[in-house]
């Protein structure tokens, strides 16, 4: 009797053990759990706040090249001629996204846009930017509508027109894609569907990606998305999301009043740990039925199952900083191809072009051999932040080995030629800024997105690269199109000589 009653308190120890560990895991993995998607939720935030701010940055200064038009042709009655429209389409053409500018006049009624000459002349007096204009609210971003000119979902961003007594005298406006937006907001989401939104402060949507045609239709329900009431309140969106059921994170644009909102469904961000969970059950609830002896057992695979569950955890967070390049924080040569690529086949269906940048520093083993790794590191981390500024946010930069980096543009047959210039200058210039003698040597290569084998361009823009090198470096070089003449070169300052 003793004995039995030993090994029962044995056994009830062994249980007792067994139970309360599990509990520790599952809490534990429950918590870290929400925690890894919440910074997940907060990061696609942070990126879709600066796109947006570089977005409208880049379509505010065509807008106000528009404006500083019509204010030349004496007011918007003045602009009817082909000049005008050649000029507002060369606006459109360094605008990531944009889909149409265009000029109403004091009545409502469209005088020149970009999509068409002469203009279709419809009435927009009923939009929400058009009486933005009339109040002079400066730049005015407004959510989704279907566009009049193209019949394409776009967003708008307006400013009022005055004439020289200060008298409303129309508004010019830019439309952004609003598919280009959501493709983009698309390749954030590799792990699990995230619900995005962005708002003007005043609680009304501009976009979101759940359902875009139920934003814009007049018949649906006018309440925003997500949460209820007629203004935003003081502690923004948060306030309005139930915690039990989603996980979310914000971010303010600064200066356009607007703010970006990221929503995780805590159920699918949890469905992983829930597997496991009812797992770690089933082992506590089988070593509480079994004998002292499988009751060890049971306890030593658990452990074996824990050990393996944090291997898989670890391979996995291996796997995600693979993705990226541990000193720069450029894509990895993987995750470059994967997110040119994409952008590449969504370009083909609008007809653009891509163009490959190959950039090699010159100076660099001299820097490494003078100064020592420390100072290479730092060069190389300079230089990845000198290429990340000088192109536009929708291109895509990488490091794929060395002191070799790549970027990926996209952008109309008629602007990719000068866009890749203007970034290769930049590139050039913000390199030759770092000191201690490095420099760079720059190849181009372009192709139609519907043709393009992006390993293939790579490889001409290598060479031309490599051309640049044999002309004496710090050069930029054009490679030819298939069976043209030899690579074009340009000197130091990116002009052909």
């Amino acid at each position: 009797m003793h004995r039995n009653l030993r090994f029962l308190l044995l056994f009830s120890a062994m249980v007792a053990v067994t139970v309360s560990g599990t509990l520790i895991v599952v809490v534990g993995d429950y918590l870290a759990t929400l925690d890894y998607h919440h910074r997940v939720a907060t990061s696609m935030a942070q990126v879709i706040d600066v796109h947006l701010r570089r977005l409208t940055q880049g379509a505010e200064i065509a807008l106000k090249r528009t404006v500083e038009l019509a204010s030349a042709a004496g007011g918007s009655a003045g602009l009817h001629d082909q000049e005008a429209w050649r000029q507002i389409r060369d606006y459109l053409d360094p605008v990531t996204g944009g889909d149409t500018i265009w000029i109403v006049d004091r009545d409502g009624k469209v005088v020149l846009d970009s999509s068409s000459f002469p203009g279709s002349g419809a009435r927009v007096a009923d939009r929400a930017y058009f009486a933005a204009g009339r109040q002079d609210t400066g730049v005015f971003v407004g959510p989704a509508i279907r566009s009049r000119l193209t019949d394409r979902i776009v967003i708008t961003l307006t400013r009022g027109l005055r004439d020289a007594e200060g008298r409303f005298d129309g508004v010019a406006g830019i439309n952004i894609d609003a598919d280009w937006l959501l493709s983009f907001y698309a390749l954030l989401q590799p792990e699990m569907k995230a619900e995005i939104a962005v708002f003007r402060r005043d609680g009304s949507t501009v976009i979101n990606n759940r359902d875009l045609m139920a934003m814009i239709d007049p018949a649906a329900d006018p309440v925003p998305l997500w949460y209820h009431g007629g203004s935003m309140p003081p502690a923004g969106l948060l306030a309005d999301f139930d915690p039990d059921a989603h996980l979310v994170a914000r971010a303010e644009v600064e200066g356009y009043d607007l703010e970006v909102v990221v929503r995780l469904d805590r159920g699918e961000a949890l469905a992983r740990w829930q597997v496991r969970t009812r797992n770690n059950a089933i082992v506590a609830a089988l070593g509480g039925m079994t004998l002292a002896a499988v009751v060890l057992l049971g306890i030593r695979s658990f452990e074996r199952e824990r050990a393996a569950l944090a291997a898989a955890r670890e391979a996995s967070a291996e796997l995600a900083l693979a993705r990226h390049d541990a000193l720069t924080g450029l894509a990895s040569r993987g995750l470059f191809l994967e997110l040119a690529n994409a952008a590449a086949a969504h370009a083909a269906g609008q007809g653009d072009h891509v163009a490959a940048l190959y950039i090699d520093l010159d100076g660099f083993k001299l820097v490494n051999d003078r100064f020592g790794h420390d100072r290479g590191d730092a060069v190389l981390i300079e230089a990845a932040r000198v290429i990340d500024g000088a192109i536009r946010s929708a291109d895509i930069a990488g490091r794929i080995g060395g002191d070799e980096f790549v970027v990926c543009l996209i952008g109309p047959a008629a602007a990719i030629g000068r866009a890749m210039q203007h970034a290769a200058e930049r590139i050039q210039a913000g390199v030759a800024g770092i000191g201690d003698g490095v420099a760079c040597s720059i190849g181009m290569a372009s192709a139609a997105a519907d043709r393009v084998d992006l390993p293939a361009l790579l490889r001409q823009a290598d060479e031309a690269m490599r051309e640049a090198k044999a002309q004496g470096k710090n050069r930029i070089v054009m490679a030819p199109p298939p069976g043209g003449t030899a690579p074009q070169r340009r000197d130091g300052q990116g002009r052909r000589p």
